[in-house]
């Protein structure tokens, strides 16, 4: 695993509690299972040592790029946002009066 996400995160230490998403793996990384109990809770392939599965599929998660806009860049994609939204709103408010006042 550490190998895997390193490629991502330079910096990943993993702790006791650290674990890779079922995304990652392929189908065929899974136990077959039949019975009832375990229906919702796919197990990757395991042997005598522990599990074998290996996770090659590498997802591009948008969130995570997102999250990397420096403060600045953030501060300006909200004031942008605002901008925008508050001048459709000033276009948008003559229109509907000019309707309401037609009817």
């Amino acid at each position: 695993m550490d190998d895997f996400v390193k490629t991502k995160r330079a910096n990943f230490n993993p702790s006791a509690t650290s674990v890779l998403c079922s995304t990652h793996f392929l189908p065929e990384d899974y136990n077959q299972r039949f019975d009832f109990v375990s229906k919702n809770r796919p197990q990757l392939v395991k042997d005598e040592v522990g599990t074998v599965a290996i996770p090659r599929i590498y997802v591009c998660n948008h969130e995570e790029q997102t999250c990397k806009l420096s403060d600045r860049d953030r501060r300006k994609a909200l004031k942008d946002a605002i901008a925008s939204v508050s001048s459709t709103i000033e276009v948008e408010l003559p229109v509907r009066e000019v309707v309401e006042q037609q009817q």
